[in-house]
């Protein structure tokens, strides 16, 4: 149970939904890739923001909260129509109270919502905000 495979859990999540965003137009931050300059791709951040003791002692579990971006990226001059049926779509997958497992970590979906869309370099991009929390092993030494 560890943060790398929450991430891993929602990646995958995505990614089992091809027809949601191929797997050919999801790039993950940081990583080599090129954008598309035509029709919907998108740009997945992963941010962990806080991990409280779920319990105490030795072997213990804490509590991982964050949100997960899925920055929904679209040509310029095309209209919003390839976003909204993206969203009805990740709406579909990604609600409050669904979970999803990757090697036996689970993630729990808390809330979704839209941020405010802005440009990009020859484009438009909407954020898709997953809010989830999961609980790992504590790491004891």
């Amino acid at each position: 149970m560890s943060v790398a495979k929450i991430k891993s859990a929602l990646v995958t999540a995505i990614t089992a939904a091809p027809a949601i965003i191929p797997e050919d137009k999801l790039f993950v931050t940081n990583r080599a890739g090129n954008s598309p300059l035509e029709g919907l791709w998108a740009m997945v951040e992963f941010n962990p923001a806080s991990q409280v003791p779920a319990t105490l002692g030795v072997g213990g579990e804490d509590e991982v909260k964050g949100q997960f971006t899925i920055g929904l990226s679209y040509p310029l001059n095309t209209g919003e129509g390839m976003v909204t049926a993206a969203v009805d779509l990740l709406n579909q997958r990604f609600y409050a109270g669904k979970s999803f497992t990757y090697s036996g970590q689970s993630v729990r979906v808390d809330a979704v919502s839209l941020g405010k869309s802005f440009s990009i370099p020859n484009g438009h991009r909407t954020p898709y905000i997953i809010t989830w929390s999961a609980r790992i092993k504590r790491q004891t030494t």
